[in-house]
């Protein structure tokens, strides 16, 4: 679970999830007043509260005195992407699933147009879909991104 976080000035900024500490994970539970689970939840669903819960305690490792109504970024500032290990797992659900050629598409356009590297994303679609079918030609462009992601079998 990767955050990106996009100031108004400056450069975007990416937030591993996966990397919290469970001392910075129970902080922000505390903070949120909510489990784990429901925050992991949250990021996936693009939650502001678990968003910006964790990119904060993240900002904190290099800004330790950063309070949380210092850092209240817009709502479009702060989104959820698919790390390569989500894109990986889910690339190959999304394959597998007994759906129509578009409906599977569809699903594998949004999956790659919502990781945090569309090219590396596209490139493990191509790889997996080669395995599936070895008559597959190369690469396949992404469509841009609208609407938001979802992926029916994710854990």
């Amino acid at each position: 679970m990767i955050i990106k976080y996009t100031p108004e000035t400056g450069e975007p900024e990416l937030f591993d999830a996966s990397k919290l500490l469970t001392s910075e994970a129970a902080i922000v539970c505390r903070t949120i007043d909510r489990q784990w689970g429901e925050v992991k939840r949250g990021i996936l669903g693009d939650d502001p509260d678990s968003l910006r819960a964790v990119v904060w305690v993240m900002k904190k490792r290099t800004t330790p005195a950063l309070r949380l109504s210092e850092f209240d970024p817009t709502i479009d500032q702060l989104r959820s992407q698919w790390d390569q290990r989500e894109v990986r797992e889910y690339a190959g659900v999304a394959l597998a699933a007994d759906v129509t050629d578009k409906e599977r598409q569809e699903e594998i356009d949004r999956l790659v147009r919502n990781a945090a590297d569309v090219a590396a994303a596209q490139a493990v679609v191509d790889e997996l879909t080669a395995a599936q079918d070895p008559e597959a030609s190369g690469p396949k462009e992404a469509t841009p991104a609208t609407g938001s992601r979802t992926l029916t079998k994710r854990s």
